[in-house]
């Protein structure tokens, strides 16, 4: 529910206690906290416990916007 309908434009601290299979929904999520008129930092936190299915799917989503970023931005 994190990346649609919520503004968090006054939260300094967002904790994910699940993930979403799609790196761009997560993202999306983060960046509900990052809106125009916040003016602190933002720490986001990824609860994750090692060899959970969380881990697993936490790697997942890494490699998934290795090979978006690689598409979108190809390096030269």
């Amino acid at each position: 529910a994190g990346g649609v309908g919520l503004n968090l434009q006054r939260a300094q601290h967002v904790g994910f206690a699940e993930m979403d299979w799609s790196p761009g929904r997560m993202r999306q999520a983060m960046d509900r906290a990052h809106r125009i008129g916040q003016s602190s930092r933002v720490m986001v936190w990824y609860w994750c416990y090692d060899q959970s299915f969380d881990a697993r799917m936490a790697t997942s989503l890494v490699e998934k916007q290795r090979v978006i970023d690689a598409v979108v931005e190809p390096t030269t």
